[in-house]
This record gives structure tokens, C-alpha cells and sequence, in this order.
């Protein structure tokens, strides 16, 4: 299974985020959803960024109550 490459060209705003989170971490990632930048110590296998899964996960709970 090949996973496609998405190239995309940083805003100003998230090279900024980019350049201070190079200092905390070794992994940078960009979301492909929401475009947000967030850093991680170690190379994730599913990228699912924290403001789009804390989304998801706010959905879930109104469904279910």
C-alpha cells in the first residue's frame, strides 16, 4: 500500500508555528483537514491532528447522549 504525498506551501502564520515547534520536537506535522501545525517526539503511523480528533471525539459524545 503506497501512501500519497501531499506537498503544500506554509502561510506565513504556520511558519512561525513551525519554527518554535522545531525547538520541542523531533516530528512537525501539518493537518490536512484543518491546517494546523502541531509537533510529535515520534513518527506517527495515522496522523490525525489534536484539534481535529478532540472535534471528533465532541461529535461522538452528543450522538451518544
Amino acid at each position: 500500500m503506497k501512501k500519497e504525498l501531499n506537498l503544500t506551501l506554509l502561510n506565513n502564520t504556520q511558519k512561525k508555528e513551525v519554527e518554535s515547534l522545531f525547538m520541542f520536537y523531533k516530528f512537525i506535522y501539518i493537518c490536512n483537514n484543518c491546517g494546523s501545525v502541531y509537533g510529535a517526539d515520534s513518527q506517527e503511523k495515522f496522523k490525525k491532528c489534536p484539534i481535529c480528533e478532540t472535534k471528533s471525539l465532541r461529535k461522538r459524545r452528543k450522538k451518544n447522549e
